[in-house]
Formats: C-alpha cells, structure tokens, sequence
C-alpha cells in the first residue's frame, strides 16, 4: 500500500500525460497485453502432463493480475497454478514441477530472445549497461559455495537425511514420472514452447505499440530489448508488479534509446496502464469465480 496509494492518488495527473496518444494504436496494445496471458496459459497447459483445459489455464493466469497487487513479483502466479493443479487433482510434487517447469521454461525463451535481439541489434553493447549490475564473479562463487557448505552440514544431520529419504527423494521421482509424459508430447512441446515465447513477446510488442502510440518511432529491436532486460531488472524489485521500479526503469532505458522524456513517460504510462492496472478489475472477477467454483 506504501507504494500503490500515491500512485492512485495521483492517478488524474499520470492519465493527463497521455493526452497525446494515438487511438488507433490503443487495441493494438490491449490486444498484446491480452497475449500475454494466452502465452501463459499455454506454457502452462503445456508443461503439465494429462489435459489442462487452456481456457481455464487463461483464467487463473487473469486471476494472478489480481493476486499480484499485494504479493511479491512471481510469487501469486506460482502459487496460483500450483493450487490450480492441486484442485484439477495432481499431488502437490506434480504440481509443483509443473510450475516449476513452465517457469524454467520461461527463463530460457527469455534468454534466446535477448541474445536473438541483441543479435539483431547489431551489438553486443546494448546488453552493457545491464551485465553491469549483475555481482561480480568471485561474489557468485562465494555465494555458491556458503549454500553448498549448508547443505553439506545439514545433510549431516540424521534427522535431516531421513526427511530426504523419505519425502525428498520420492517427491522428486514422481515429478520426473510425471513430466516424462510432457517430454514425449510433441503437442505438449509445441504449447509450452509456444506459450512461453508468446509471454515476453507480448510485453514488448505492447511496450512498443505504446511508444509508437505516441509518436515515438524507435524501432521494434532496441524497444524489445528494453522489455527484455531494463523491464525484467525492474519487476524484480520486492514490491506488487514491480510498481515503482518497472515505471522509473523503463523510462530511463526509452529515453537511453533516443526517445524523448516526456514522450517516454507517457509510452510507459500506457504501457503500465495495459500490462498492470486495467487487468486487475477483471483478474479480480476471475479469481472470484474460480474460488467459487471451487477451481482454485
């Protein structure tokens, strides 16, 4: 709430910065919004074994917008599928690698799209500014090694290796059982494949539909890969959808391109007014019905 009420109290000011926006380019936004939760719909349906209706799947996609306004980046969507399986009867290891394999899946889509983009982009430069912020090498290596050192000495611990023994180990066989059937689906592939490269697709193509709303011509390749990397840094930030972060990171990277700062700060105005706000409505009308239908 510290960071939602200012940002609604101030709500008249931020839509009168989009006065200038182009109508005609408004549905081609929505609309990619509204892929997104199509992608996610399909790489979930895709990446669990047996039928997962994606209309449904599409549904508790909705209902995460919702649940994303009071809970951690990621974290309301993961848990909504996970009791999304549960209720469609999977055990919870089923489930839980469910989830887990879409997610992976997701990085990895995202990944080859970045490097495919930056490929495109013509220089390897135009990730810099990003691999900057990441810890240095010997900081990861230090960090890697205090978890293994843990997990060493708990292992040690008798009680410790009778819990992996016997929740561990059989957790983890029934989730490879269970994907197996996953792997030898070609169907199966193609929607999860499909789904999670329509996901990150749908946020740039929406934020360049937005900047193109306002006359801003930068080019389909630099505003995707501002999606792909200023957008992903900034809705890692602890707070509901990465409000604060996303907006302050997404104008800087726009005007970086050569997109001037009031027409940025609209762009991104629209593009969170798509991808944020107007979903919540609707992902609150979802989440509703499939709690009282006892879906989730």
């Amino acid at each position: 709430m510290y960071f939602l009420a200012p940002q609604l109290v101030d709500l008249p000011t931020t839509l009168r910065q989009l006065d200038g926006v182009s109508w005609w380019w408004v549905p081609a936004v929505l609309a990619a919004s509204a892929a997104t939760y199509v992608g996610a719909a399909l790489g979930l349906a895709g990446g669990t074994p047996g039928r997962v209706p994606v209309g449904q799947a599409g549904a508790v996609a909705l209902a995460s917008s919702f649940v994303a306004t009071f809970s951690p980046p990621g974290v309301g969507q993961v848990g909504l599928n996970i009791r999304y399986l549960q209720k469609r009867g999977y055990p919870t290891p089923v489930a839980v690698s469910a989830s887990a394999a879409k997610e992976a899946a997701v990085l990895v889509a995202h990944l080859v799209l970045l490097v495919t983009f930056a490929v495109l982009a013509g220089s390897s430069g135009a990730l810099s500014q990003e691999l900057d912020r990441l810890p240095p090498g010997h900081v990861v290596a230090g960090v890697g090694g205090a978890v293994l050192a843990v997990v060493g000495v708990a292992l040690v611990v008798p009680r410790v290796r009778a819990l992996v023994r016997d929740r561990l180990v059989p957790a983890v066989r029934a989730s490879v059982d269970a994907m197996r059937e996953v792997a030898r689906s070609p169907l199966k592939l193609v929607m999860l494949l499909g789904g999670v490269t329509l996901l990150p697709l749908g946020f740039a193509a929406c934020l360049w539909f937005s900047v193109e709303a306002l006359g801003a011509h930068a080019g389909f390749v630099p505003v995707a890969l501002v999606s792909l990397t200023a957008g992903a840094v900034a809705t890692a930030a602890p707070t509901p959808g990465g409000l604060g972060a996303v907006e302050a990171v997404l104008l800087g990277a726009l005007t970086g391109i050569g997109v001037a700062s009031g027409t940025a700060l609209a762009a991104v105005l629209l593009y969170r007014l798509a991808t944020f706000w107007l979903p919540i409505a609707p992902g609150a009308l979802a989440f509703r019905s499939l709690t009282r239908r006892s879906v989730l």
